[in-house]
């Protein structure tokens, strides 16, 4: 992608976001990104627009997004902003039937690589739990899913501890005894955190990036 056009598409996204739950200066701290999940963080319903806002976050969240769509504008929606960090959460539109863990896990391999490349620390998650409700059932009825689930986040934790950075581990922070729904009362539509579910991923989220850009600037400074 040529570069005027990667600072054309940061700079859309820069317009298209100044309005929606956080004030960020031209360089944010952190760059959120993912899908829907993601988007909703930052929203007014979701109770967390006072931490983005004092903590210089820009949540760069898209609906529907896969993993790959999140790869492919990943140079406009972080590598361009300079962030000191980038939180990435990921793979909640691909694990449907028929979904290889390949398909994400290059896509994440991906994010991460040109993130240290600009020396960008990294939070990364692993997906938050599936159900109950109407919405994941029409999505997604498959009890594969689950499986489909779990192995993504196995992987991801695995990731994690072999590139060395900061993981947040949602899905055992949402989920029910049952290991694979969320806790009613921590998500709205058995996809996407409740108030009360965002109030539950924020601190942890909050602790992890700070640990990464501490990390992040120590290695800077012993350069």
């Amino acid at each position: 992608m040529p570069a005027t056009f990667r600072e054309f598409l940061a700079l859309l996204v820069l317009l298209c976001t100044c309005g929606c739950g956080a004030n960020f200066s031209v360089h944010p701290a952190v760059v959120f990104v993912g899908d829907s999940i993601t988007f909703n963080w930052s929203q007014g319903w979701a109770g967390q627009q006072a931490t983005f806002t004092q903590n210089n976050w820009l949540d760069v969240g898209v609906i529907g997004l896969t993993s790959g769509q999140i790869a492919a504008g990943f140079d406009a929606y972080v590598v361009d902003l300079q962030p000191q960090a980038v939180h990435i959460l990921a793979g909640t539109n691909d694990v449907y039937p028929g979904w290889q863990l390949s398909e994400t896990s290059t896509n994440i391999e991906s994010m991460v690589r040109k993130a240290k490349a600009h020396h960008i620390a990294v939070v990364i998650g692993t997906i938050p739990p599936w159900g109950p409700g109407a919405l994941p059932e029409r999505a997604d009825p498959s009890p594969q899913r689950f499986q489909r689930i779990d192995q993504l986040n196995q992987w991801l934790t695995q990731f994690a501890a072999e590139q060395g950075i900061q993981i947040v581990d949602y899905h055992s922070l949402l989920v029910g005894a049952n290991g694979e729904n969320y806790i009613p009362a921590l998500t709205v539509d058995g996809v996407h955190p409740s108030p009360a579910g965002y109030a539950v991923m924020t601190p942890h989220t909050e602790q992890a990036l700070q640990a990464a850009m501490a990390a992040g600037s120590a290695a800077r400074a012993s350069r």
